[in-house]
């Protein structure tokens, strides 16, 4: 089974921050991922496409380039390794990149080149030059030499049904299509075998083995098991018998290691004697005291003080955020008070071994094509930094200047050895009592078991790259020395394939229209590809039809609500949360469409516990700075109150009037409440039904939230 896209890409990120200039990174791997192949660094390097404002490119020689390293053209860029040309504006997102790019043309010259965000579609920073890198871990660009080997294959001891999915394959691969299962035709693209993640490690590189006497064990399990999958495809007419080897032995990566200039360190017996004495300079562990550091629960004052007083006694301050768009506030927010912060963001892409030919115009392509030879290209300065010489280093205590890192980290300390001090969202931010809210993971120990013993034998379910199958329990099996628990699936004509527990996250309930059985998905077909894409082409006829009803409203004028100002940025840092990625998505994009002429008709849907009432709370602190006042409608008094307490503790530090009307307040209190509504003096009425009553008369309403709008009619919201 191949990896996914977002593992591909996670992957080719590993590989691009290995070639990049700066600190080399710190990387974590299991063994199954030293033995999938990917680009060797020739290819890797060679596949590299350099670009800079001002450069004489013609889009359509780019746009070749671009397709023959696998970029797939699409009408929208949402994902890494897309690509779509609008005109003089070619937008694609670089798999090694955390967010697309936007190239705009004058002719043949690239006039400009920005990032841009995938889910507004809006562009944002400018950039002087970028390197674009291939989206897959396999060279496409060898297609013909991938072709030939093929038809030299012996298919003769094919089944019939799998000699013409066979033919089908090695018929799309001729048109170049992008197909699910192309990964697995991999070997005959490479040269060679490919290259494992320790051919890309810089010589002296240390490696690190953790419980070293199990890892032989589990890559030989491995091996075992890819070999008994090996042999029952080829008996039962699916594989041919000489089809190359598509992932590396055990014995393979022991190979390479002896080979290979690193530093071998076994943690299990904590044996240091491998590690050239001048790589590290270890601080003795008594020195290591770690201190907690205050809190500012984002009273940014307090925070740039703090950071002057430590600055002025000598030390070194860096501050990590795991959100990006608070990187630069942090900045702006520093140069107000004189500090000249420096933002260090995410390593920029490979960087090196790059070049541009006689006369300075762009060379793009792949290996033997369109480079000098690896030996004769100049290294490229990186696209974000300036040369490798002055490029900001890790946060060094030899200069009075505060760090901004993009990271995640659970809390900031002090550490007098070094004289260091670090603060983390929780200390700038406010105090994270969890990690964050509802957010999306990977089903955790109990959510596993949960799943699996609501499962019955004969239960419908989905594996995410293998279709539709029905459950038949779950069976122990041992592979190599190591025993484990698989679920069994069944498929159509009788297939099974057996999952291991500590996956199960890729398997789901299957939920379909009526009470009928599905239709089991066949193994080896493209059944599970067509069915996707049928249903990605009705996604897509429902998506023109929501294209043409936001035209009529674009159509449409109403109030374009001002920026987020200092209070919008304090009301946001007491949040007590960390925010999921949806969570900050529906945010900005609420904001964002309050910004604009146009009426905002925007529905916010998530789980108990994913924060919508803090995304609905931020849009009505906004609505309120600007002077328009804010319907919160709600079918419950019991969830009014709810939502009324919130409110109010949450803006509590600020001058805002927060009432509620429900059958909790008296006919007195009522008359009162709306007597303020009418005049003003009410910036936030949260209420039932009440709030539709002809007496409810608003100054200047700007927004209108209403909860669990199923529950209401049409009439109810048209009223307001």
């Amino acid at each position: 089974m191949s990896p996914g896209q977002s593992v591909v890409a996670a992957r080719l990120r590993v590989l691009h921050a290995l070639h990049a200039a700066g600190p080399p990174p710190l990387i974590v791997a299991p063994v199954k991922a030293l033995l999938q192949p990917t680009l060797t660094p020739d290819e890797l390097s060679g596949a590299m496409v350099r670009l800079h404002r001002g450069q004489h490119l013609a889009q359509d020689t780019l746009l070749r380039a671009l397709l023959v390293l696998g970029y797939r053209v699409v009408s929208t860029v949402e994902q890494p390794g897309e690509l779509v040309r609008r005109g003089d504006l070619v937008d694609l997102w670089p798999t090694a990149e955390e967010s697309p790019l936007r190239l705009e043309f004058f002719g043949d010259e690239l006039d400009n080149l920005r990032r841009f965000d995938p889910h507004s579609q809006r562009s944002d920073a400018r950039l002087e030059t970028a390197l674009i890198g291939p989206p897959h871990e396999i060279p496409l660009w060898q297609r013909e030499v991938a072709l030939a080997r093929l038809a030299a294959l012996d298919c003769s001891g094919l089944r019939p049904e799998a000699l013409t999915e066979w033919q089908e394959a090695q018929r799309r691969l001729e048109q170049g299509e992008r197909f699910e299962g192309r990964a697995f035709y991999a070997p005959f693209f490479r040269t060679g075998s490919g290259a494992s993640l320790l051919a890309h490690l810089p010589a002296g590189a240390a490696v690190l083995l953790s419980e070293n006497q199990f890892l032989a064990q589990h890559g030989t399990a491995l091996d075992d098991h890819a070999a008994d999958q090996r042999m029952r495809r080829i008996e039962a007419g699916e594989l041919p018998e000489t089809f190359p080897r598509p992932y590396f032995l055990w014995d393979d990566l022991q190979q390479l290691a002896a080979t290979g200039s690193y530093a071998w360190v076994d943690l299990s017996n904590n044996d240091p004697t491998t590690i050239p004495a001048d790589a590290f300079t270890p601080l003795p562990l008594k020195d290591l005291q770690f201190t907690p550091v205050e809190l500012f629960g984002g009273q940014f004052r307090r925070l740039v003080e703090a950071i002057v007083a430590r600055l002025a006694n000598g030390e070194q301050v860096v501050a990590v955020t795991s959100q990006a768009a608070r990187l630069q506030e942090l900045v702006d927010l520093a140069a107000k008070e004189r500090i000249e912060a420096q933002k260090i963001a995410t390593p920029s892409p490979l960087s090196h071994n790059v070049g541009e030919g006689a006369g300075g115009e762009g060379h793009l392509g792949h290996p033997n094509t369109r480079y000098p030879t690896p030996d004769t290209r100049p290294p490229i300065p990186d696209t974000r930094y300036p040369t490798p010489d002055t490029r900001p280093p890790i946060p060094d205590t030899r200069h009075p200047t505060p760090h901004i890192l993009h990271g995640a980290l659970d809390g900031g300390w002090h550490l007098a050895a070094l004289n260091v001090t670090l603060y983390s969202d929780v200390e700038i931010f406010g105090l994270r009592q969890r990690r964050a809210l509802g957010e999306r993971r990977k089903r955790s120990g109990d959510d596993r078991a949960a799943f699996l013993r609501g499962l019955k034998t004969g239960d419908y379910v989905v594996h995410i790259e293998h279709g539709i199958a029905r459950y038949d329990g779950m069976i122990r099996r041992t592979v190599g020395e190591i025993e484990r628990e698989y679920l069994v699936l069944s498929y159509a004509a009788n297939d099974k394939i057996y999952v291991p527990v500590d996956q199960v996250d890729r398997v789901t309930r299957y939920i379909g229209a009526g009470d009928s059985a599905p239709t089991l998905t066949r193994l080896g077909t493209q059944d599970w590809e067509r069915a996707k894409r049928k249903a990605r082409a009705a996604v897509q006829d429902m998506a023109e039809e929501l294209l043409k009803l936001y035209a009529q409203r674009q159509l449409q004028q109403g109030h374009a609500f001002s920026s987020d100002g200092e209070w919008q940025h304090e009301l946001e840092a007491s949040f007590p949360f960390i925010e999921t990625d949806d969570q900050l998505r529906a945010i900005g994009e609420v904001k964002g469409d309050m910004e604009q002429r146009v009426p905002m008709d925007r529905l916010i849907c998530g789980d108990v516990g994913f924060g919508k009432t803090e995304v609905a709370l931020r849009a009505a602190f906004k609505a309120v700075q600007d002077g328009k006042q804010v319907a919160v409608l709600v079918p419950t008094t019991v969830l009014a109150q709810q939502h009324f307490d919130t409110f109010k503790k949450r803006l509590a530090s600020f001058p805002l009037h927060v009432q509620m009307l429900s059958r909790f307040r008296s006919a007195k209190e009522q008359d009162a409440i709306i007597r303020a509504l009418r005049q003003g003096q009410v910036d936030v009425l949260i209420g039932t039904h009440r709030l539709l009553s002809n007496d409810v008369q608003f100054r200047d309403l700007g927004l209108v939230i209403v909860d669990e709008e199923q529950r209401f009619g049409v009439r109810h919201k048209e009223r307001l």
